[in-house]
């Protein structure tokens, strides 16, 4: 794919990169692009709004560059609201030309990889469309007190069940509440009761506690939860990897127990936790607010932007990239800096296949972004030039070094 940015300027290559870090949003849509049969037209479409605007500008001696800048000549009052106008296609128009840009750019610089060998990949070993394998979903099963199960998405919106005066709500969004009944003055005494939701391979949810806190699962992820907090904390555990925006509440700690081996501890705060078992080590980052994560005998204290590497101890990390960890819940794949294993097993989690990895693979650490609901295919051909080969036979991915 080299020589389809080729014709950009050293100078302009570095402009795109820096386009791509000041509009990341921008940057993953530009990959969608190139999917687009309609781009074509979507382009030419674009050229002739372009000399629309510039004959309208024209007529009302209004620069070009004066429309983009702000800077406008005096004139009519009518002139100001065409500026006015103009100024705002003028903005949607180079956004626009500058996603198309990545496109006629190549993908290679959208997501492309470092790696001591680039040769290109072998297309007739990709994923092709017969077998192809559609990214996750939002699905979870919910299971009550009693060990009845609810297929989260199989259920129509509306209350789909009760747990004591808990009320269960399925929202039009897709998510899930659990809403106290307020007018019932003997509920805090009510007996508690727990229900486990819990995501599969090729699965996410999200559900509002009755507290008011906000909980996203990533793929293969579980948690058990009570249906309501008791007076002295709210406690909960989880496996796989959980975000949550907790309520504060100064008189309840919100106390998280992570595989049964640690915990984390807060009042009010927006954390990430990552604790798959498949994973070297488990990692909580924090967004906001402040945490306290245990294990054993030992404490470690985490500020915005920190994040507590748990293994046999605790080690804190200092300005973690939280964009980059917090890109699932965003809907994003970030590779940056990812390892092929790291990737890999994300792929396994999100697309529900078996990886192996076959051979002597080169080292490679991946850069760049792309959305979490492409199919397998779309991301298997953007690790062209990384070396690699691939075979799907069924639902297992066989990685090899290409020859």
């Amino acid at each position: 794919m080299q020589e389809r940015h080729s014709c950009l300027s050293k100078q302009e290559i570095q402009e795109l990169e820096q386009w791509k870090i000041d509009f990341p949003e921008l940057a993953a849509r530009a990959l969608r692009l190139l999917h687009d049969d309609q781009l074509p037209q979507r382009i030419r479409k674009l050229e002739a709004s372009d000399l629309k605007i510039r004959k309208k500008l024209l007529e009302h001696n209004i620069p070009a560059d004066s429309a983009r800048s702000g800077t406008v000549p005096p004139s009519a009052e009518n002139d100001n609201v065409i500026m006015l106008r103009s100024r705002r296609l003028f903005s949607r128009k180079w956004l626009r030309y500058a996603a198309a840009i990545v496109f006629l750019a190549g993908a290679a610089f959208i997501f492309r990889v470092t790696t001591s060998d680039k040769k290109p990949l072998n297309k007739a070993d990709v994923v092709d469309a017969a077998n192809d394998i559609l990214p996750g979903r939002d699905k979870a099963v919910l299971t009550l007190a009693d060990g009845s199960k609810i297929v989260l998405d199989n259920v129509a919106e509306g209350q789909i069940g009760r747990q004591g005066d808990i009320s269960i709500l399925k929202l039009p969004d897709g998510a899930l509440k659990y809403q106290e009944d307020q007018d019932n003055p003997a509920a805090a005494d009510a007996p508690v009761s727990y229900n486990t939701i819990t995501t599969p391979n090729a699965g996410q949810y999200a559900l509002t506690l009755p507290d008011g806190s906000g909980v996203w699962l990533n793929a293969a992820s579980s948690m058990t939860f009570p249906t309501r907090f008791n007076k002295a904390e709210r406690r909960l555990s989880i496996t796989g990897e959980v975000y949550f925006e907790v309520a504060r509440d100064a008189a309840r700690p919100f106390i998280v127990q992570v595989n049964k081996e640690s915990t984390v501890e807060v009042l009010g705060t927006h954390f990430n936790i990552n604790a798959y078992s498949n994973e070297p080590s488990v990692k909580t980052t924090l967004l906001e607010g402040k945490v306290s994560v245990k294990k054993g005998g030992e404490t470690g204290i985490l500020l915005p932007g920190q994040q507590a590497i748990i293994t046999d101890k605790i080690t804190l990390e200092k300005n973690v990239d939280v964009e980059q960890v917090m890109a699932w819940k965003n809907g994003f794949f970030n590779f940056e800096q990812v390892d092929l294993s790291e990737l890999m097993r994300q792929l396994e989690r999100w697309y529900d296949i078996k990886v192996v990895l076959q051979g002597n693979l080169p080292e490679i650490r991946f850069k760049g972004k792309m959305y979490r609901n492409e199919r397998l295919s779309t991301v298997l051909n953007f690790l062209e030039g990384s070396g690699l080969a691939f075979r799907m036979e069924g639902k297992t991915l066989t990685v090899q070094q290409h020859k």
